[in-house]
């Protein structure tokens, strides 16, 4: 397995990544550019070193505790969230960067590359219609993950050989069978949690024929009434 240098991991850890309000200049616009500058770099400095969400995070609110300005920012809990989980995606977004060049150093030895959606409640639609594509290669991929806040989804290197020895992969229920997707998981749910996903009216869509495929366009879930 070839590893990449210092340096790559360095570039994989300064692109820009996902944030609650689409990109950093957003975010920027959202508060005072000090506490940003702050949190962007608490969140570098603590990706490379290896610090936990929460480490950061109270690194964070600590010099944010010594800033006059905190008091215009709205309440503490209110921002404290709001950092808990643009640090915990920001993160996120640096360890798919990170692995991406493992993978692309070693694309050799993949036929692919396959799409991985969390089996749960907590995955959205958006990411369930994407559950188990494969891609060639990463420059394939429209749109890597994370889609959007707390995204759990990551693209895992596919050997046809070793996918068809797997037998199972984790869900909400425990494991289950390696080749179901989330569209047979969500299939195999309760009406009460089909429409805890979906919500009421996409669910009735749902059960007329339409499949959660047909909710989502370029990654996004469609607004309701856009179907309609």
């Amino acid at each position: 397995m070839k590893i990449p240098s210092l340096e790559q991991v360095i570039k994989a850890a300064t692109f820009v990544p996902y944030t609650e309000y689409g990109t950093f200049d957003s975010f920027i616009a959202m508060c005072d550019t000090q506490f940003f500058n702050v949190w962007d770099s608490a969140v570098r400095t603590g990706y490379l070193t290896g610090m936990t969400t929460k480490q950061i995070v109270q690194n964070v609110m600590g010099s944010a505790a010594k800033q006059a300005q905190l008091a215009k920012m709205g309440s503490i809990q209110s921002l404290r969230n709001s950092v808990y989980a643009n640090t915990r995606t920001a993160l996120q977004s640096f360890a798919i960067q990170t692995h991406n060049e493992v993978f692309r150093k070693n694309s050799d030895l993949f036929d692919g590359f396959k799409w991985s959606s969390v089996l749960d409640r907590g995955t959205c639609i958006a990411c369930g219609s994407l559950d188990g594509t494969i891609y060639k290669s990463l420059e394939d991929v429209k749109e890597m993950p994370p889609l959007h806040m707390n995204c759990r989804c990551m693209l895992l290197p596919y050997i046809k050989e070793i996918e068809e020895l797997t037998d199972t992969r984790a869900s909400e229920e425990g494991q289950i069978d390696s080749k179901i997707t989330y569209k047979d998981w969500l299939e195999n749910q309760t009406e009460e949690v089909k429409k805890d996903i979906m919500g009421k009216g996409r669910y009735e869509l749902y059960k007329n024929g339409m499949e959660i495929k047909d909710f989502v366009s370029g990654n996004q879930i469609i607004p309701l009434y856009k179907i309609r």
